[in-house]
């Protein structure tokens, strides 16, 4: 059962607690099919947690997702570190009320708003285009590696 989770204060507190992060402030991303999305601050810092719904993802998969980021970072590619846990882990499992919860956790990065025009620019196209074409090739390249030490 696919199953997204109700993301409460004092839930996130147990999770973010992982991450030596006590006091904060939170607003849950709209949208997101997959997973849910928490957009997490502090006085100092903005982060995103990554709340994988439940049953949807093995820990391998999700394994093999922070690999691939790191792979994209290895080739240029603007993409989000994953933060460790306290305990050095980069995928945080909590059971809370008997559920388990997946969460990853990374710095947010601020980017800026596309405008309508920008959509006619052709430079602009010619450069979203050219990240797409890298992104695909990097896909590609991970999986001819991974398939030679499988």
């Amino acid at each position: 059962m696919n199953i997204k989770y109700q993301i409460q204060k004092d839930t996130l507190s147990q999770i973010l607690g992982f991450y030596g992060i006590l006091d904060f402030e939170f607003q849950e991303a709209e949208g997101g099919v997959a997973n849910t999305t928490v957009f997490v601050s502090t006085n100092n810092q903005s982060f995103v947690l990554r709340v994988y719904r439940l049953n949807t993802q093995t820990d391998e998969e999700i394994f093999e997702e922070i690999e691939f980021l790191n792979f994209l970072k290895s080739k240029n590619l603007l993409v989000p570190n994953i933060l460790p846990n306290s305990g050095g882990d980069y995928l945080t499992k909590v059971i809370l009320s008997g559920i388990e919860w997946q969460v990853v956790l990374m710095p947010r990065i601020k980017g800026k708003t596309i405008t309508n025009s920008q959509w006619l620019d052709p430079d602009f196209i010619k450069q979203i285009g050219i990240i797409q074409a890298q992104l695909h090739l990097a896909g590609v390249e991970f999986a001819l590696v991974k398939s030679k030490l499988e």
